[in-house]
């Protein structure tokens, strides 16, 4: 029952990443919204839970953007690791540093695509338009990344307990 929640979770993200986000004002200046949902299963949820939930998200991302195989797959799940080794110094139920753990789960999102994109493509060059794009999402992050925790919290935390 609880993948089956996930599961829809996932897909309404995946299709609120996809299909109204690119046509909103903010565009591509808005972060990976699937970002929040890996870094509540990196908080909330063991990672027996969240290892497949993670990678079938990843492996649909992957499908879905046109870009490296693996990329997005790649990410979260070192995303996911990344907040499980976090949370051994936080405290995860501490809401006021909900959105440094959000704001840092997107700056490693971002290292990680960056450093894969480099990586696959030798002629890339990070410039200062990456910095500023980057540093938009960071402060969407910080004032969105919260509140879809608490939704995520609320409405996966209560069902899958």
């Amino acid at each position: 029952m609880n993948y089956i929640i996930y599961t829809i979770s996932c897909l309404c993200l995946v299709i609120i990443q996809t299909t109204i986000l690119p046509f909103s004002p903010f565009g591509n200046k808005f972060y990976d919204l699937l970002s929040p949902l890996v870094i509540f299963f990196g908080l909330f949820r063991p990672v027996r839970e969240g290892i497949p939930v993670v990678l079938v998200t990843g492996f649909i991302m992957d499908g879905l953007s046109g870009g490296p195989a693996g990329l997005y797959a790649t990410t979260y799940f070192w995303l996911l690791i990344a907040v499980k080794f976090i949370i051994q110094y936080l405290h995860e139920n501490n809401r006021i540093l909900w959105p440094i753990v959000v704001i840092l789960g997107v700056l490693i999102e971002n290292l990680m695509i960056y450093a894969i994109v480099s990586l696959v493509s030798p002629h890339y060059q990070f410039n200062m338009s990456d910095i500023k794009a980057v540093s938009i999402q960071l402060v969407w992050a910080g004032l969105t990344g919260p509140m879809i925790l608490m939704f995520l919290y609320a409405v996966l935390r209560i069902r899958a307990l």
